[in-house]
């Protein structure tokens, strides 16, 4: 089914959890308390934050990260929640060195990004990330379809979208981010009957 990779167990809050995902390198999981120190390691440097669409005071320091992780913690008490924030560690220092996030928008399809410590870049991590969050979205959380939007001149990321399988959607030649930048943002979508004939 879809990736192979192990989805080990489920853990239960007020509402269930996503189960976690077990990649080559990674174990995927939604975000704890734990977590906001790790993330604030590679979240506040610059290489990270630049092809983001965040606003200018976003992850200028490690308030930034700990604000995210507690709303990401807080919402998942809610069993009607459409946004899921995840954590992907090293399978053998257990250490935070990726994230994730998936958004379902109102017709069901599935919005996922994610992020990997610039101290990792060039190891496939994102790959990883990407395939597991496609999972989740589509055999779990049931999206009939998922989309990602990249910047144009993020050519690694532009790369785990083709490689985990996504088809080029048309662009957004003129995208405004939160922190005032204007340049082109590249859209991609896998459906689910494209998912299942994918070779991972």
């Amino acid at each position: 089914v879809g990736l192979g990779f192990a989805a080990t167990r489920c853990a239960t809050a007020t509402a269930p959890l996503l189960p976690e995902i077990a990649t080559p390198g990674l174990i995927v999981r939604e975000m704890t308390m734990a977590d906001s120190s790790a993330l604030a390691a590679y979240m506040i440097d610059p290489r990270y934050r630049r092809y983001l669409d965040l606003p200018r005071s976003a992850f200028r320091n490690e308030h930034g990260p700990l604000r995210l992780v507690v709303s990401a913690c807080a919402e998942q008490r809610s069993p009607l929640r459409r946004h899921f924030l995840l954590a992907a560690e090293d399978r053998d220092t257990g250490r935070v060195v990726g994230d994730g996030f998936i958004a379902l928008t109102r017709n069901g399809t599935a919005e996922i990004g994610w992020g990997v410590d610039p101290g990792r870049w060039g190891r496939g991590l994102g790959l990883e990330i990407a395939r597991a969050m496609t999972a989740l979205a589509i055999e779990r959380l049931k999206a009939p379809a998922v989309v990602c939007k990249v910047m144009a001149p993020n050519t690694p990321s532009r790369r785990v979208a083709e490689l985990a399988g996504f088809a080029a959607m048309r662009p957004i030649p003129a995208f405004r981010t939160g922190d005032g930048r204007v340049l082109e943002v590249l859209r991609y979508r896998l459906g689910w009957e494209r998912y299942f004939d994918q070779p991972y």
